[in-house]
């Protein structure tokens, strides 16, 4: 046979599938970032937070380079992506399939990709000039 024994002919290593989808989605990645959330001080205000069951997790803020200026632009999850209400993220780098704008600009089809997948396979690497 083809395959060993034991092995599956439809398992595949996540780090290879990561590795693959770089190559192919390249240069269609989100960055991820956690915005900051200050934590109630007051007594009064951890009391409403326990009653409301808000634990203070906020949404990770998306951003893609926008092809024509190469400045970073804001995007949301589309909202009929599996991945839309999720609050934490495997990776802060996302490749998209399908980028959308209807009343938001949105992303569509991502995937967590690692960054050692997305800088061997991403393509070419450059200097952030801005960065210092």
């Amino acid at each position: 046979t083809v395959h060993g024994e034991g092995q599956n002919a439809e398992s595949c290593p996540p780090a290879l599938v990561a590795a693959l989808l770089c190559a192919a989605l390249f240069p269609q990645v989100a960055t991820a970032t956690l915005p900051h959330v200050s934590q109630p001080k007051s007594s009064k205000a951890k009391q409403n937070v326990a009653a409301n069951g808000w634990g203070g997790a906020a949404k990770p803020k998306l951003m893609v380079k926008d092809a024509a200026t190469g400045q970073p632009t804001r995007v949301k999850i589309h909202p009929g992506s599996v991945s839309a209400y999720e609050d934490t993220l495997s990776s802060p780098y996302l490749l998209y399939q399908e980028l959308t704008s209807t009343t938001q600009l949105y992303v569509r089809d991502i995937t967590p990709v690692p960054p050692l997948a997305l800088a061997l396979f991403g393509g070419p690497l450059a200097a952030d000039r801005q960065a210092g």
